[in-house]
């Protein structure tokens, strides 16, 4: 009996730890946007691509930024799982096959910004990382057949090239409790509609439910 305890109590200690993190500050990155406490997040691009480069003209390209802190993670933590969850709004205007060849987009910025004083002259601060390889994971959607709800989108941060684990890890050894992220699209407005864009509630959205959260599972 008490062997049969012990050994209860040692595999309940190997369980992973989930932790659920909401953002403290997400804004929409556009020329025209003025307000950082709308409940939408939005993302697209143009040409084909998905991050401006130099020479391009940043107008025609669209990001939004999340801000998330670190602070409940231990400064050990190994991550076993990091899943993103976003919400696309009702009334897009893509289907299934465009959501899946050109999937929304989760890249890291090194930059900490907050929705207090963020404006668009500090663009240039983001520099997300262009191409595969800058790449932190990409959006899946859930099965869906209209347009008349809002659908999951969810993202293996894991899964790309670009590095989670050891940014992550690397923060918290360092004690930086700041992680900031954004979403980037290749869908391209300018020639399929203006509701040929990923359009995602922000952590001001008016359901609790349909709030970004990251999920991470810790070893």
């Amino acid at each position: 009996m008490l062997a049969s305890f012990l050994l209860a109590a040692s595999l309940a200690g190997l369980q992973p730890k989930t932790v659920s993190l909401v953002p403290t500050d997400d804004f929409w990155i556009y020329s025209f946007a003025s307000d950082t406490k709308e409940p939408y997040l939005r993302a697209w691009g143009n040409g084909g691509k998905s991050v401006a480069l130099p020479g391009d003209e940043l107008e025609a390209f669209s990001y939004s930024y999340l801000r998330f802190d670190l602070a409940a993670l231990p400064k050990n933590a190994r991550i076993a799982k990091a899943t993103l969850t976003l919400f696309q709004a009702s009334g897009f205007g893509y289907g299934a096959k465009d959501a899946e060849t050109t999937p929304l987009e989760v890249r890291f910025v090194d930059a900490k910004l907050d929705e207090k004083t963020w404006d668009y002259g500090k663009f240039a601060q983001l520099k997300p990382k262009a191409g595969p390889e800058g790449l932190l994971g990409v959006g899946k959607m859930d099965a869906f057949s209209a347009n008349d709800k809002p659908v999951a989108i969810r993202i293996d941060l894991l899964a790309g090239k670009g590095g989670f684990a050891k940014i992550l890890g690397d923060k918290l050894a360092s004690g930086d409790s700041v992680l900031a992220v954004v979403l980037t699209s290749a869908f391209d407005p300018s020639a399929n509609g203006r509701d040929f864009i990923y359009k995602v509630f922000s952590k001001d959205a008016p359901e609790a439910a349909l709030r970004p959260t990251l999920v991470l599972e810790i070893e």
